[in-house]
């Protein structure tokens, strides 16, 4: 497992930040990254990840927002060689008036190949994400697979969220979907914890728990998994 972090306190100076980070894997291989970003509510940031497959290779990629004053994250991910795998997840606990422009591109570049994605947020406060999935599948292609999933939880009626997928397929025998939420905390799952005994306050943090460990799940490390959950109750969880 590759981790890799970006940090920037709010005392520091330093109010603009860019990254690039370049995956190439090879034939047979099989790599998990994840990235996690920590920035002050003052920080201008925008991240490039590149990352290229071989054949029959497996690329997990897990990409961690949670604040910057605005920012844009661009990951691109080309499938080069037969039976190449891809998935990537994301996670953007946002907060205040932090803007977050999230986008995922992905090409097909040879047949029998699998992509798929799940990102989400929980938005608090003013905060802002758009989530923009590319698929480019060309003529040439075939036997191939993909996947994206987009899921957005609005923790204030003044928080906002986008989601816009983009598909272009040119190719036949293959298999595609997509799909995307945009909603508030569920009342009837709130009733429904409110019954066993839970107060209100406890019961919106177990939603949010619930709904963004789905994507913490699976990050395969323990003591990142127990990280993010702390993140996610400094960051969104307190008087929601």
């Amino acid at each position: 497992m590759i981790v890799e972090r970006y940090e920037c306190i709010e005392e520091q100076e330093l109010k603009f930040f860019q990254g690039l980070s370049v995956l190439q894997t090879g034939a047979g291989s099989k790599v998990s990254y994840v990235g996690i970003e920590s920035f002050g509510s003052s920080i201008f940031h925008f991240q490039n990840l590149f990352s290229d497959q071989r054949e029959d290779s497996d690329l997990k990629i897990a990409k961690v927002t949670p604040g910057g004053y605005k920012g844009k994250n661009l990951l691109n991910v080309d499938l080069s060689g037969k039976g190449a795998r891809a998935r990537v997840i994301g996670l953007a606990p946002m907060a205040a008036r932090e803007f977050q422009d999230s986008e995922v591109k992905i090409v097909h570049n040879e047949s029998h190949t699998e992509s798929s994605i799940l990102y989400r947020s929980a938005l608090k406060n003013k905060a802002h994400h758009i989530f923009t999935g590319n698929l480019r599948i060309p003529n040439s292609c075939k036997d191939v697979n993909a996947i994206q999933i987009n899921n957005n939880l609005l923790l204030n009626r003044t928080s906002r969220a986008e989601s816009i997928p983009k598909l272009e397929v040119y190719a036949e025998n293959v298999k595609c979907e997509h799909g995307a939420t945009v909603g508030e905390i569920d009342e009837e799952q709130l009733f429904y914890l409110a019954s066993r005994g839970i107060d209100e306050d406890e019961a919106r943090r177990m939603i949010v728990d619930g709904f963004l460990g789905q994507v913490i799940g699976e990050i395969e490390s323990n003591s990142i998994q127990e990280e993010l959950f702390r993140l996610i109750a400094r960051k969104v969880e307190g008087a929601i």
